[in-house]
């Protein structure tokens, strides 16, 4: 029997992990199930163009096919996420590059989508798209109170604005103007009455709790109950003779490997970090929810597909007065426990505010108010 020399050996197994390296990726994409969402990015994944129907449209399907091919690449989300834990490994980049920016004492921060260079003041506003922006939500607010419905609007704000002394020192130095606190500038005579700007009741509640997970984009329980609150102050304001739900009680900390949890880690996981970092959980003690789930099948709405990653329901309590529409995002998915139990009816739409939504709405029900909740770095689009 020949035995095969240490040379052949090495180059048969250089050839198949050249084969490998070159086949394993476009084998993922074709056979894996197909995403829609990039979690080292946070942002929808491109759809495959329809087939072109002339020759003028074959230029831009061949675009935007190799925009879906570049968006599925097979391992894709890996490769992206240990290029970003290599480049802050090996040659201690800060991450005002990529998409995690790692902070002080075990803090992720999430700069990708504008928020870091908002963060920074390097996209603010012009006065006349400040004048837009506001013109377009006088005229929501106004045609709402013309039918007896209060509107309110809120950006859920990035941990980076609340916690920025987590931040390194050198983007801490950087600061700028956001576009929202300039929004808040640019009223302070003349106060916008349906705009609630979190950031000073979140700033406040930090000093007694920690309000956003080190390891996630989002806020946590406690987070969201100071964003609660701030809510119901404005509601009771519009509805003075209400009474609202607003004593809860929270039971210990839990903490848990980011390994062994779906989520609350998503920046940890971007920054492959996920198997070396841990999270802390708040929970509600003895809450009983008087909430229920109502019927949602009758609502038929346009632009707007289901998605279980993001829910559209509708619920309530039997024994409340008031009714409501939220247009949501993530972070509405710990506050509505909260709101929820003040409402004897409302609907939650996992979307942009939508006007065609809400006048096909009114044709089931007409809610007392409107509330519009979009997060910082997506509130302005």
């Amino acid at each position: 029997m020949k035995t095969i020399s240490i040379e052949k050996l090495f180059n048969t197994l250089v050839i198949f992990m050249f084969l490998s390296l070159i086949f394993l990726p476009p084998a993922k994409m074709l056979l894996s199930p197909k995403e829609n969402w990039s979690q080292s990015e946070k942002r929808k994944l491109a759809d495959l163009p329809e087939w072109p129907d002339s020759i003028q449209q074959i230029k831009d399907y061949f675009l935007q096919l190799d925009t879906y091919l570049g968006d599925h690449f097979g391992y894709r989300d890996f490769l992206i996420s240990r290029y970003y834990r290599e480049m802050s490994k090996r040659f201690g980049k800060t991450g005002l590059e990529s998409k995690v920016l790692e902070g002080k004492d075990g803090w992720y921060f999430f700069t990708a989508q504008n928020q870091l260079n908002d963060f920074l003041g390097k996209v603010t506003f012009t006065e006349k798209e400040l004048d837009s922006w506001i013109a377009d939500q006088n005229r929501r607010y106004e045609w709402l109170g013309s039918l007896g419905i209060e509107y309110l609007t809120m950006a859920p704000p990035g941990k980076h604005t609340i916690y920025t002394e987590y931040l390194p020192d050198e983007v801490q130095k950087m600061r700028g103007t956001t576009r929202l606190e300039q929004l808040v500038n640019y009223t302070a005579d003349n106060p916008l009455p349906y705009l609630i700007d979190l950031h000073e009741p979140l700033r406040t509640a930090k000093s007694t709790a920690q309000l956003f997970y080190k390891t996630d984009t989002h806020w946590n329980k406690r987070g969201a109950y100071a964003a609660f609150l701030a809510i119901i102050d404005a509601l009771k304001e519009r509805f003075p003779e209400e009474e609202f739900v607003t004593e809860f009680t929270f039971g210990k900390e839990r903490e848990q490997q980011c390994s062994e949890v779906p989520k609350s880690c998503d920046l940890a996981r971007m920054a492959m970090r996920h198997n070396e970092t841990s999270v802390i959980f708040h929970s509600l003690e003895n809450f009983k929810q008087c909430a229920n789930p109502r019927n949602f099948n009758h609502y038929h709405l346009s632009n707007y597909t289901r998605d279980r990653a993001k829910p559209s329901y509708a619920i309530g309590c039997s024994d409340r007065n008031l009714t409501a529409l939220v247009f949501r995002d993530s972070f509405f998915t710990e506050l509505q426990p909260f709101l929820s139990e003040n409402f004897r009816h409302v609907v939650y739409l996992w979307k942009d505010y939508d006007q065609k939504n809400v006048e096909e709405i009114f044709d089931i029900y007409t809610p007392d108010v409107v509330i519009n909740a979009q997060v910082e770095r997506k509130f302005f689009k």
